[in-house]
């Protein structure tokens, strides 16, 4: 049976090898990877640890970390309402974040903290705030504790993973099948996105799995295809154009969405494979130069990113 990984690549190759809408420009590609061998990305300051807060002394507690991160991946989507400016009380991935570090905190560091009430003084704050598909994050957020008889999924993914971790034998195949079997949320989008996303975040933030973070592709969303094309690494038809000029939605699950998604992290690939960086990096990388391009990204209402 193929891997989830495996499966993610298979979808990429089917929806890029007779592209309708979504072009992957080789040349351009080659000259960004040389471009960056020339000047190393390190030197931009993007490749630390992410700038977003962590519970207090969470460093010194493995499954502390690994909990903060699975509940903000498996809610780290759709900022929006309908078009991309209309942002109401700045809600973003680093508001989230920040909610939720102060839903750790409230027990203060030296008590024991209750994931059962982190996710209720959570959800409740992001409700407050008029997050969007706060529905979808609660039901996102409830998977994490389901319990199956006397187990509770989450604790059982999150003591897997840690000692996983202390051994130094991640394997993120096992690891990631174990985690969108046990939170079918995160399965929902075929990309794979908000699990690849917990993946490369704990490599940023703790230097784990070297080598097998290697095999992850892009979590891709609407920026890292917006920078691509600004970069001239992929090239859109102009029926696709013209959607995102007119600022048009672009369903969920068409065609024209998984071409996006599907060149954009089959392009990260070939930089990869080209520049020498793993694909989180490049991922980053771009991300980090988002408000660098002023263009207009595609427009889909989904929970997938």
């Amino acid at each position: 049976m193929n891997n989830s990984i495996d499966i993610v690549w298979s979808l990429v190759d089917e929806f890029t090898k007779k592209p309708k809408y979504v072009r992957i420009s080789e040349g351009c590609i080659d000259t960004l990877a040389n471009s960056w061998k020339e000047t190393p990305l390190i030197d931009n300051g993007v490749f630390g640890p992410p700038s977003i807060p962590l519970p207090q002394d969470a460093i010194e507690k493995m499954e502390r970390i690994i909990w903060y991160d699975l509940i903000a991946s498996s809610v780290n989507y759709q900022y929006w309402y309908g078009k991309s400016n209309v942002r109401p009380n700045d809600a973003g991935a680093t508001k989230m974040e920040t909610l939720l570090a102060e839903a750790f905190n409230s027990y203060g560091s030296t008590q024991i903290v209750s994931i059962e009430h982190v996710i209720s003084i959570f959800s409740a704050r992001m409700a407050e705030e008029r997050f969007p598909a706060i529905s979808d994050r609660i039901r996102h957020l409830e998977e994490l504790i389901r319990k199956d008889s006397t187990l509770t999924r989450g604790f059982d993914f999150v003591s897997y993973f840690a000692m996983a971790v202390e051994e130094n034998a991640v394997d993120i195949n096992n690891s990631l099948r174990m985690m969108i079997t046990n939170f079918p949320g995160f399965a929902e989008d075929q990309f794979l996105k908000r699990a690849f996303l917990f993946f490369h975040i704990l490599h940023r933030r703790m230097g784990w799995f070297k080598e097998e973070i290697k095999k992850v592709p892009i979590p891709a969303d609407y920026q890292i295809p917006k920078m691509l094309r600004w970069l001239g690494c992929i090239e859109y038809e102009n029926e696709l154009k013209n959607l995102l000029y007119d600022n048009k939605f672009i369903p969920n699950g068409s065609l024209i969405e998984c071409e996006i998604r599907a060149s954009s992290i089959l392009a990260c690939r070939m930089l990869s494979d080209k520049s020498g960086y793993n694909m989180g990096a490049i991922d980053q990388y771009l991300w980090s130069r988002r408000k660098e391009c002023t263009d207009s990204f595609h427009l889909t209402v989904t929970t997938d990113y």
